[in-house]
């Protein structure tokens, strides 16, 4: 009795219909030879593009402002109270600088916040820093910009010799400064030290910021040159400021933007009582402003000079875009897309065949990049807000 001849199983069949995988990326390339070679390269070339950029935007158009030509100074900003008590000098200078504010009739260092060692037992209500920054430059070289530090307090190496340091803070405006929500007085005031450093030795700078914002008894006032109470600044005096904004030059730097804006000279008095803004003898000062200042910066200025306003909102949003692309996050997405690029693109050009297999496979690749990351990416961030940790930059 004959037997029926069932079909073969499912597996037969599927491996019938399947379509065969073809050679890997490299056995194409090494198969074309010397044309292989040549579009391997040109797509990878064109993958890394990306990566480039970034690396272009956040570093190689930057222009480094130096503090001594030919070193390199090492900074530790915004460092802890009972680190800085360890540091060595070492064989350079080590400079450390932190701004003191005036409390109770004290001089009192400005603290982070998360630096409990240096706080009084009996200070109730200790100042911390805010908006406060740290710069330098070589002493008697005017022409020279000044390098941003960082936040106080802040620690460099530096070879021996005379700096020029100077700490740029926002002032205690008074209540008898506000017109109309706006205060006539420029937003930022800034105190210089000279300081000489030896080198083997540690040096403590402490810089006295009589009108810092806490300071509500030593608010600054505008010079008064007519006689009258509660002076304005001119409409001459501020055109020239608004001038100076609308045309200075912009230069990236890895603190945020080099410009020589000219600002009001603070003339002080006995104990810093109603020490007074000139604004007829403006002094520019060639420094590296933050996104945060020139936010402060545009947020002074009169409503009516439009185009120095655009002018500051151009350099906030290209800051704005810097600080959004940098990090390894968008490092590891631009170079990983990359690749999956110039892998598609290599083997869709030497195999046309399987343009589109790979061009789906490639598709599904970066969306399961795409999530992975954005997945990492809450996990950092809700991690780092949690830990209280922050995004460091050096330079």
């Amino acid at each position: 009795m004959s037997q029926l001849i069932q079909p073969s199983s499912s597996r037969s069949s599927g491996s019938r219909y399947s379509r065969p995988r073809g050679p890997s990326v490299f056995s194409l390339i090494r198969e074309r030879g010397v044309h292989g070679m040549v579009v391997a390269v040109v797509f990878m070339a064109l993958g890394l593009s990306p990566t480039l950029f970034l690396m272009w935007w956040n570093w190689w158009r930057l222009a480094p402002v130096e503090v001594v030509s030919g070193v390199k100074v090492q900074v530790k900003s915004a460092q802890l109270t009972r680190e800085a008590e360890e540091e060595k000098p070492g064989e350079t200078a080590l400079l450390y600088v932190t701004g003191q504010v005036l409390r109770s009739g004290e001089w009192r260092d400005l603290l982070q916040v998360t630096d409990g060692s240096a706080r009084r037992p009996d200070e109730i209500s200790p100042s911390y820093v805010r908006h406060e920054l740290v710069y330098i430059r070589p002493a008697k070289k005017d022409k020279w910009p000044f390098a941003l530090l960082g936040e106080p307090p802040v620690s460099a190496w530096l070879p021996a010799g005379e700096y020029e340091i100077m700490v740029v803070y926002e002032a205690h405006r008074g209540l008898s400064n506000l017109d109309s929500g706006k205060s006539r007085l420029f937003p930022l005031a800034a105190e210089h030290v000279v300081q000489d450093l030896s080198a083997g030795r540690r040096t403590v700078v402490h810089v006295p910021l009589p009108h810092h914002e806490d300071c509500f008894d030593n608010s600054l006032v505008v010079r008064d040159h007519d006689g009258t109470n509660g002076a304005q600044v001119s409409r001459a005096e501020l055109q020239r400021l608004v001038d100076a904004v609308e045309h200075t030059a912009c230069v990236p730097s890895p603190g945020g933007v080099l410009l020589d804006l000219p600002e009001p000279v603070i003339q002080h008095h006995e104990y810093h009582r109603s020490c007074e803004e000139d604004f007829s003898d403006l002094t520019a000062c060639r420094r590296e402003w933050t996104q945060g200042q020139i936010f402060t910066l545009l947020d002074w200025l009169p409503t009516e000079a439009i185009a120095a306003r655009q002018r500051l909102e151009q350099m906030t949003k290209s800051l704005g875009w810097r600080n959004f692309f940098q990090g390894w996050f968008w490092y590891a997405v631009a170079g990983i897309s990359g690749l999956v690029f110039a892998r598609w693109a290599t083997i869709a050009t030497l195999d046309k065949f399987r343009s589109r297999q790979e061009m789906v496979g490639s598709l599904k690749l970066l969306a399961g990049i795409f999530l992975l990351a954005v997945l990492v990416w809450i996990v950092f961030s809700a991690l780092s807000e949690g830990h209280g940790l922050g995004v460091f930059h050096f330079r």
